[in-house]
């Protein structure tokens, strides 16, 4: 049986760790739907060459009993601008969208309250991000931009664009 230290440290580990807070929820939760609310692309005209990309998220969330609703809203632009460049002071490419999840959450009750929105912020993004990712290709493919793949999301990237964080350096960066 854990003693009081363990308890405490356990909690202590459970408010600092975005990902074990998030999985106190996830661990009884149910995705019940996805939608895309809201997306819209646009780019300069003439040629673009790809000289940098941007990926922004921001998330909000709001809970009604067992029903946890997380909003997701991404952008992704191509050659952002530079804010002493006035000339190119618009995206090459700009493609944004807005999503939202559904999520029924059983046995509330145990669940620390942090918890529901590192959950919704983190899988908010994590289960919609191949939505995300299908509609950057079409979108950029409608404005004859070919090339440009939108990455596979790691966990790590997740909670860095939920906003908790860095994302972790790869093993081979990291010192031994």
């Amino acid at each position: 049986m854990p003693n009081k230290k363990t308890k405490i440290k356990q909690s202590e580990q459970l408010t600092e760790d975005p990902l074990l807070l998030a999985g106190e929820v996830a661990q009884r939760s149910s995705l019940v739907s996805i939608e895309m609310i809201s997306g819209a692309f646009g780019r300069k005209e003439g040629k673009i060459e790809s000289k940098g990309l941007d990926i922004h998220s921001h998330q909000d969330f709001s809970r009604v009993g067992e029903r946890l609703a997380a909003t997701v809203h991404f952008a992704v632009m191509l050659n952002p601008p530079f804010v002493d460049d006035a000339e190119n002071s618009k995206d090459a490419i700009r493609v944004e969208g807005d999503f939202k999840l559904v999520y029924i959450i059983r046995d509330l009750d145990s669940i620390p309250e942090p918890a529901f929105e590192r959950f919704a912020k983190i899988n908010g993004v994590y289960n919609s991000w191949p939505y995300w990712r299908e509609f950057v290709h079409s979108a950029i493919s409608r404005m004859n931009f070919p090339g440009l793949v939108m990455p596979v999301l790691t966990i790590g990237r997740a909670i860095m664009l939920a906003g908790f964080g860095q994302s972790p350096r790869p093993k081979s960066d990291r010192q031994t």
